[in-house]
């Protein structure tokens, strides 16, 4: 196991343990957030990026199996686990992550430099008015 990663595993068992919320265009509230929690080069990647993480369902709390992320103009699915993963050429990203019930989460443009690889979690939450 790399070592290194496990100050990231304990911020994102802190991240995911944490209610957040704001407010949407209409004055609704929106639980939930996105979050880069891991950044490093790894020269294994022979100059691709690399973007993986795990979508959470702070209403539910549990990993969401079947999510949509979408990278750019790509999109992968969310496994058993909540966990994706994709490799990609470098540029400029806009990051989301949706499921059926839950408010979407986004990252915006994010810089993906040659051989970096980043892990996100996207917590998603639920839409309500007071």
């Amino acid at each position: 196991m790399n070592f290194r990663i496990i100050p990231y595993l304990i911020s994102f068992y802190t991240l995911i343990s944490c209610q957040t919320t704001s407010i949407n265009e209409h004055g609704g509230k929106i639980k939930g957030e996105s979050n880069i929690v891991f950044k490093e080069i790894d020269i294994a990647l022979n100059g691709q990026t690399k973007i993986s993480g795990f979508v959470y369902s702070e209403f539910d709390e549990f990993f969401l199996e079947g999510a949509f992320v979408e990278i750019g103009d790509t999109a992968v699915i969310t496994d058993k686990d909540g966990f994706f993963s994709i490799i990609i050429k470098p540029d400029l990203y806009d990051i989301s992550a949706s499921y059926a019930g839950n408010t979407k989460q986004s990252i915006k443009k994010i810089n993906m430099s040659k051989s970096e690889h980043i892990i996100i979690v996207f917590k998603l939450g639920t839409f309500w008015i007071d």
